[in-house]
């Protein structure tokens, strides 16, 4: 068997099955990694008003306040806008899915 064909217009090259279904699946995880980490320093920039965070979270514009009080859920003042980071959403989410279960 010839491993590799040069011609001019074309290369071939043979490779076990296996080999080429690791190598793909290599270059595949890479990208998946490389897309998570990406995802990750977008969403570091995203923010959410108080009214999204009231709906997402289920809670009342007094418990936001409180939890600002308390250092549960810092947000970030624009101007007169109140701004939550999506990260720090999603990590409270996180922290109490944890420690419910």
């Amino acid at each position: 068997m010839e491993l590799l064909k040069v011609n001019t217009d074309n290369v071939t090259i043979a490779i076990p099955f296996s080999e080429l279904k690791e190598l793909v699946t290599l270059i595949v995880c890479d990208v998946l990694e490389r897309q998570a980490a990406t995802d990750k320093k977008k969403n570091d920039f995203a923010t959410l008003s108080s009214k999204d965070v009231q709906n997402i979270l289920g809670v009342s514009k007094t418990t936001l306040w409180h939890w600002k009080n308390n250092g549960t859920l810092l947000p970030i003042q624009v101007g007169r806008r109140t701004l939550y980071k999506q990260s720090d959403i999603t990590e409270l989410l996180t922290k109490n899915v944890a420690e419910y279960e």
